[in-house]
């Protein structure tokens, strides 16, 4: 009954904008198989259907890469919310690094700060600079003379 509803009459009609369109995609069911499966969209090109799996891996050089942890969310999740449970993980099993390579879905401002001031740790990965405040493009001069 997500994509339809009864009109007045008891008829089926399919739901449009019109009439308060579809679910949001973090309830929508999108597959009979599983209804925890969720639709997600990353800007313009990447879509898909059902879970996201967050990976983090050893990268030391001269060594094997070995998977550490693994946690899968709904794909409606926020990418960097599973980190601080990731963190916890691996302290636990004493295999945090000095150093967590992300990519640009996990460097929200609050994660690298919440990485460096609960477990000493440095979060580097690209940001994404489109529409958001970022500290490295801030420019500040204190002012000359007395004002």
């Amino acid at each position: 009954m997500q994509n339809f509803y009864r009109d007045a009459a008891g008829g089926l009609r399919r739901r449009t904008a019109d009439d308060g369109g579809l679910p949001p995609s973090s309830t929508v069911i999108v597959s009979p198989y599983d209804t925890t499966a969720r639709y997600v969209r990353h800007g313009h090109i990447i879509r898909w259907k059902g879970f996201a799996a967050h990976v983090t891996e050893t990268c030391a050089s001269g060594s094997v890469n070995v998977i550490t942890v693994v946690v899968t969310t709904s794909a409606a999740t926020n990418d960097a919310q599973p980190l601080p449970s990731i963190r916890t993980r691996l302290a636990r099993r004493g295999l945090l690094p000095a150093e967590h390579l992300v990519d640009g879905g996990y460097t929200s401002l609050i994660h690298l700060e919440r990485a460096q001031h609960e477990h000493q740790i440095t979060v580097s990965g690209p940001q994404n600079v489109t529409g958001r405040f970022v500290p490295a493009r801030l420019q500040w001069s204190r002012p000359v003379g007395g004002a």
